[in-house]
């Protein structure tokens, strides 16, 4: 029996929190863990160990979802979790993209319909992910 993969959800909004968790377990069955704010996020990505974490850029008043990125990219047993970006902080986006990229995370803009979060899960959870340090040989 295969297990059904878990998805981490952080975002500071509730109503945003309860909308994807009850689309993605009811619709593609998937099961979710979800969590407000940044405190103490990487021991309780460990304690769950997710097969993909939805992060917002900003949690409360600020900009902390990239440094949870960062410390999950250094962390040995979360360094491969497909990350999808999630925000509606389109600056963010455009003055960190590379960043982002670097750190091998997908962005999902705000608004999104919800075709799209399917499509970048199940790319995310079938291997539409480039793990750090496993990147495209050089010819």
């Amino acid at each position: 029996m295969q297990q059904v993969p878990i998805i981490a959800i952080i975002n500071d909004d509730p109503a945003f929190l309860e909308f994807i968790a009850s689309f993605l377990e009811d619709e593609t069955a998937y099961q979710t863990v979800v969590w407000d704010d940044g405190i103490d996020s990487l021991p309780k990505l460990r304690r769950y160990d997710p097969s993909l974490v939805i992060l917002d850029v900003r949690l409360g008043d600020q900009a902390v979802g990239h440094e949870i990125l960062k410390l999950m990219r250094e962390d040995d047993g979360l360094s491969t979790t497909p990350v999808i970006v999630c925000t509606a902080d389109t600056r963010f986006i455009q003055e960190h993209g590379d960043l982002l990229s670097s750190l091998h995370a997908d962005v999902l803009e705000k608004p999104f319909n919800l075709e799209t979060l399917e499509q970048k899960v199940e790319m995310a959870l079938n291997g539409g992910f480039a793990p750090k340090g496993e990147a495209d040989p050089v010819v």
